[in-house]
């Protein structure tokens, strides 16, 4: 038996600061889950309350207000990321062994369908409200797949250059990647599904973790050299930059933002200016 914590830390090492602030956070919680299978990206859907824990063969499901097992979604083999389609109450799962996504009702968690990914082991993937598309990113053969979110099918495919690594939208019709062996961000203009430009991320260098901060343009990537560098959303242009911890694998843009607030900056970017 293994437990994973329902205090909502996903970003802890892209986000925790060597300041005392972050000593403000406590453990609220645990919940047990069953089985030594590995983990991967945990999803918050904040609108229905619930916390989708990805877990080797299938997805656990938490009431994050009880802290309560809901249920699960199985056969999601090599499972990597959970993304919502909030408008039509329905799920994809990303799952790398089996080169597919799998599609459910966020309402009752019955699979209601499955996509056949166009590469191999397709792992982070995001829903853009701006198309109503799903993008699933495929590790191993550095290509993406768009899903129709209300149809359920594949609808496009493109090179990407680069292995991917963690990706976000701005929900104005453009999707970013960030392509960590390449050392940049890669903006994919999400209505035409095509590649579009490449953003270096310097002075970070391998770029893993990413959180948009839609309202004001900005993209947080989280390094392998322990900087979390802020770039323009609009044009790549590289803000600033600050310290992070070792080994970043997420992060989330409302724990930069408290951050933030608790230094007294009044602009998502006067950290580093």
């Amino acid at each position: 038996m293994q437990t994973i914590s329902v205090l909502l830390v996903l970003g802890l090492s892209a986000v925790a600061m060597t300041t005392p602030a972050v000593g403000g956070y406590r453990l609220v919680q645990t919940v047990a889950i069953a089985g030594d299978e590995g983990w991967d990206h945990p999803t918050v859907d904040s609108a229905a309350r619930r916390l989708y824990v990805t877990h080797g063969t299938h997805v656990v499901v938490i009431d994050v207000d009880s802290g309560k097992l809901v249920g699960r979604v199985d056969n999601t083999p090599g499972v990597h990321f959970t993304v919502i389609d909030p408008e039509l109450e329905r799920g994809f799962i990303s799952n790398g062994g089996a080169a597919r996504l799998t599609i459910f009702n966020t309402n009752t968690l019955e699979t209601t369908g499955q996509v056949k990914s166009t590469g191999e082991n397709p792992g982070p993937t995001v829903f853009d409200p701006a198309t109503k598309r799903v993008f699933t990113f495929n590790l191993n053969s550095h290509n993406a797949t768009v899903v129709d979110s209300k149809e359920g099918n594949v609808v496009g495919a493109f090179d990407l250059g680069g292995r991917p690594e963690l990706v976000g939208t701005d929900a104005k019709g453009n999707v970013f990647v960030n392509l960590v062996q390449k050392n940049v961000v890669l903006q994919i203009d999400s209505r035409k599904m095509t590649a579009g430009q490449t953003w270096p991320v310097a002075p970070g260098v391998g770029p893993r973790t990413m959180a948009v901060d839609q309202k004001n343009a900005r993209l947080f990537i989280g390094c392998a050299n322990r900087l979390m560098v802020i770039l323009d959303s609009n044009n790549g242009r590289v803000i600033g930059s600050l310290p992070i911890g070792p080994g970043p694998d997420d992060s989330a843009y409302d724990l930069y933002l408290q951050w933030r607030r608790r230094h007294g900056f009044d602009h998502p970017a006067g950290i580093s200016r």
